[in-house]
């Protein structure tokens, strides 16, 4: 799609950087908006014309064609050329929102997508309605593992979701990039989440983990409700490769393929089987994020159906986006995932 000359007019009068942000927003509107979010201005003025006016920015060391001779003019003159070449606005803003959490984004590891805050969320929300119906003096107990943590992004977004609910959640957050690591440690912060550097597709990486979690100290719903030692995991979240490598050149942003993680992006099922013969057996339920309907049937189909019940989440835009599962031993877990199925809590 090519760029009109009139929305180049249009840019150029505005701020001559502005033409520079075109490539990637294709529309002058959208491209203010981004240009107040890297001065750190409200989006509603930018849209409104509020904050830029005529040729130059208001309020900024920037205006009109001056050249820029302080840091902050730099930083903007750099941020709209990493955009025209393609860099992600997260990596040039530096950040993300997930939930309540306003996350730190770097390259090399992978840019938090709504659709997992959407699967996320949901279920913090189920989990929180489970939660309410406990005794002020029994509050709920789990134990929560994310695989593929990345920024940290799902596990510090369920955290914060579930902040004020009565509950005893223990969350661990797990990847295999020094890089994820670095950065998850960072955005976890003073949050109660352990992070891990572990290969989760080894067959032996559940020893890596549950081995922290408190076997023995009534920690997990399945131990809670008198079924022995039981998995050491309640909960087991993993927003996992999943883009096939023949897929990947066809189905990806041009962004996306020249800037972020392909560690983090491509795969087949490879984790979906590790899921079925390998943590199945350390978990009482499971989310994993998926990329299409097979991957679901696939784990559907593997795993037995007098032990697991299976089912599908589809996001706000109609896409298969997650496939779950949960043992049907265990109640309190089947209803926490009744409620992740409600459409109430997209």
């Amino acid at each position: 799609m090519r760029i009109r000359p009139c929305d180049m007019r249009a840019a150029w009068g505005r701020h001559r950087w502005l033409p520079l942000l075109l490539p990637q927003c294709r529309s002058v509107d959208q491209a203010l908006v981004e240009f107040g979010w890297m001065q750190g201005l409200a989006p509603d003025n930018i849209v409104q014309g509020n904050a830029v006016q005529g040729n130059a920015v208001q309020g900024n060391a920037v205006q009109g064609n001056a050249v820029p001779g302080n840091t902050a003019a730099r930083r903007l003159l750099r941020g709209c050329a990493a955009r025209f070449r393609g860099v992600p606005l997260q990596y040039v803003l530096g950040s993300q929102p997930f939930g309540a959490a306003e996350l730190v984004c770097r390259p090399g590891v992978l840019i938090p997508r709504w659709e997992t805050e959407e699967w996320a969320l949901k279920l913090a929300r189920a989990i929180a309605r489970y939660s309410s119906q406990q005794p002020l003096a029994q509050p709920l107990k789990l134990t929560l593992v994310d695989l593929c943590t990345g920024t940290g992004c799902v596990p510090i977004g369920i955290h914060d979701e579930l902040a004020r609910a009565p509950s005893l959640i223990k969350y661990t957050a797990v990847d295999v990039s020094p890089q994820a690591i670095d950065l998850c440690r960072l955005n976890v912060g003073r949050r109660a989440i352990e992070v891990k550097q572990v290969d989760v597709l080894r067959r032996d990486s559940p020893a890596d983990i549950v081995g922290g979690l408190g076997l023995g100290r009534g920690l997990g719903l399945g131990r809670g409700l008198g079924l022995g030692r039981g998995p050491a995991i309640d909960i087991l979240l993993c927003n996992p490769p999943y883009i096939p490598r023949k897929a990947f050149t066809r189905t990806t942003a041009r962004s996306v393929r020249l800037y972020e993680p392909r560690l983090a992006l491509i795969a087949d099922k490879e984790f979906y089987k590790n899921l079925v013969d390998v943590w199945s057996q350390h978990t009482n339920s499971f989310v994993y994020e998926i990329g299409d309907s097979s991957q679901y049937e696939y784990v559907k189909q593997a795993l037995d159906p007098s032990v697991w019940s299976v089912g599908l989440h589809i996001d706000s835009n109609g896409c298969p986006r997650a496939v779950y599962g949960y043992r049907n031993s265990i109640p309190s877990i089947a209803y926490i995932f009744e409620e992740f199925k409600q459409p109430r809590y997209v």
